[in-house]
């Protein structure tokens, strides 16, 4: 039993690109690579903060909020609403 190889497929074509028939074709003129895009963490980390769709609560502006509305709230009760 004799075992014959398959040689792999490489990357590079075996005939130069453009290939020129015999009819005058040129065929892979045009032909570009396929490109890759591998993004960085940082990057991943902005669009999943872009396109994220669940609300995010700034709790420190909240609280600044609340504690300057308490504040007005209670400043407009002591002038109004104080003893006579």
């Amino acid at each position: 039993m004799k075992i014959v190889r398959v040689p792999e497929k490489s990357q590079t074509p075996s005939r130069p690109v453009p290939y020129l028939t015999k009819a005058g074709v040129q065929i892979g003129l045009m032909h570009q690579p396929p490109s890759t895009y591998q993004p960085d963490t940082d990057m991943e980390r902005l669009q999943c903060a872009l396109i994220s769709r669940k609300s995010t609560i700034r709790w420190d502006l909240v609280a600044y909020w609340s504690f300057i509305a308490l504040i007005l709230i209670v400043s407009v009760i002591r002038h109004y609403g104080g003893a006579e």
